[in-house]
């Protein structure tokens, strides 16, 4: 548990606001593309019939790791787009994660305990 501790405080690192902030941003803007998605999942447009590109917006942002795991979504379709969104969300989570640890650098040096 301590680990996980330490690499979570942001601010043990030298870039660590900056990485935190990036990551953030990042987080926000996953967020808003499946926000676009779940919004026409909901309310599909009246002339929509077949593909839609609603989801593509999502897919690009977390791209390299959505476009390993989405394939494996392929069995479950039939209970609806759930699995794919889960995927996109858990894609976005684990990129936002490793974006934040190669953007931290490296950690702060300890400073030594003056002599008495």
């Amino acid at each position: 548990m301590n680990f996980f501790r330490r690499q979570l405080n942001f601010r043990n690192y030298n870039l660590g606001v900056l990485a935190i902030v990036a990551a953030g941003a990042y987080l926000f803007l996953v967020a808003l593309a499946l926000a676009y998605l779940l919004y026409f999942l909901v309310y599909p447009g009246p002339d929509a019939i077949g593909a839609t590109f609603e989801g593509l917006p999502a897919i690009a942002l977390t791209a390299p790791t959505s476009l390993l795991l989405l394939p494996v979504t392929g069995p479950f379709d039939a209970f609806g787009p759930g699995a794919a969104v889960f995927v996109l969300v858990l894609s976005g989570l684990v990129q936002a994660f490793v974006l934040y640890v190669v953007l931290r650098g490296r950690r702060r040096v300890a400073p030594k305990a003056a002599a008495a």
